[in-house]
Parts: structure tokens; C-alpha cells; sequence
């Protein structure tokens, strides 16, 4: 073989490396951003006792916030008293059966969710936990 031709087939096998190994590359670095993308961050408002509507009983509830952007995280620690806030209003308005059992609970979320979402002009809220609910 002449070395034109071990030059050209060393650059040839060369150049398939490099496009194999960038190709890896950037597989893997997407794959990164899928999974931070992915990542849910979280926030505990901390607790709250609120008077329930039409009631004597005070309900008691440490709830935390999960969002998909990391930002937001930093929103709800200075803004906190936004979210008691709201908190406030919507359990204030709630009797003692509309929060009962699993439906109860679930159409509090869903309400806590909306409304948060609503004043920090989101809708990357995408879940709540309740820690602790509970009626005396």
C-alpha cells in the first residue's frame, strides 16, 4: 500500500471516531438535561391552623409545595406570606365535610394547587402534600 492510501484510511477511520464519540456525546448530555428537567423541587410552607367554617373545630396542616422549576423554590421563601395567605382564605371558607375523607382531601389539593398557581401567575405547581391535616 502506498502512503496516500494509509493516509487517507487513517483520517478516514479518524474522522468516524470523532463523529461516533460526539454522537455518544451528545446522547448522553441530552439525557442529563431530560433528567434535570424531570427533577421536582419542594417547598414546606410549614404549619397552619385555620377555624373551619360554620365550626368551633381548628384545623391543623403542614403542607408542602412540588414544583418542576427550581426558581420558583426561591419565589415561595420570600414570598411565603403569599401562600399562608391563600391558605387562609380557601380553609376559612371549608366545613368540616368538605374536607372529609379522600374525595374531600383531593378536591383541597386541587383547589390549593389552582389558586397557588393563579397568584404566582404559573402552572409549573404541580402537586401539594399534606404532612399533616388534621381536625379538632
Amino acid at each position: 500500500m502506498s502512503f496516500k492510501k494509509i493516509l487517507l484510511i487513517s483520517l478516514i477511520i479518524f474522522i468516524l471516531l470523532v463523529i461516533i464519540s460526539g454522537t455518544v456525546f451528545g446522547i448522553f448530555m441530552l439525557k442529563d438535561d431530560e433528567e434535570k428537567k424531570s427533577e421536582d423541587y419542594y417547598y414546606n410552607v410549614g404549619q397552619i391552623y385555620s377555624n373551619l367554617d360554620d365550626s368551633n373545630r381548628i384545623l391543623k396542616l403542614n403542607l408542602t409545595v412540588s414544583t418542576k422549576e427550581e426558581e420558583l423554590i426561591e419565589t415561595f421563601s420570600s414570598k411565603s406570606f403569599l401562600i399562608k395567605d391563600e391558605l387562609y382564605k380557601i380553609l376559612r371558607n371549608k366545613k368540616i365535610e368538605d374536607i372529609q375523607g379522600k374525595e374531600g382531601q383531593l378536591e383541597l389539593k386541587k383547589e390549593i394547587i389552582l389558586n397557588l398557581n393563579k397568584i404566582f401567575t404559573t402552572d409549573k405547581i404541580n402537586n401539594i402534600y399534606f404532612d399533616e391535616l388534621i381536625v379538632q
